[in-house]
């Protein structure tokens, strides 16, 4: 096992899984606020999106893809 290289796979799938997370979460939000703008006729803050859910999703999935990431090369290098 290699820890360096452990963690820098990890730190690449957090960074990638952020990146995921923070446009998927972005998107959904903006669509949602779309589709609640079209249905009642209020104009919400689209700043909303990016700034809370965007950002949470993204951090939240950055987490987890260093935390799995970590997990799945432990698990590899004990089972061989």
């Amino acid at each position: 096992m290699n820890p360096p290289k452990m963690v820098l796979k990890a730190f690449a799938l957090a960074l990638v899984s952020a990146a995921m997370g923070f446009f998927a979460g972005n998107f959904l939000a903006i669509m949602s606020l779309a589709i609640y703008q079209a249905a009642t006729h209020n104009k919400p803050d689209y700043t909303f999106a990016y700034r809370v859910i965007g950002v949470t999703c993204g951090v939240i999935a950055g987490i987890s893809g260093f935390v799995g990431g970590i997990v799945w090369d432990v698990r590899k290098h004990r089972h061989g």
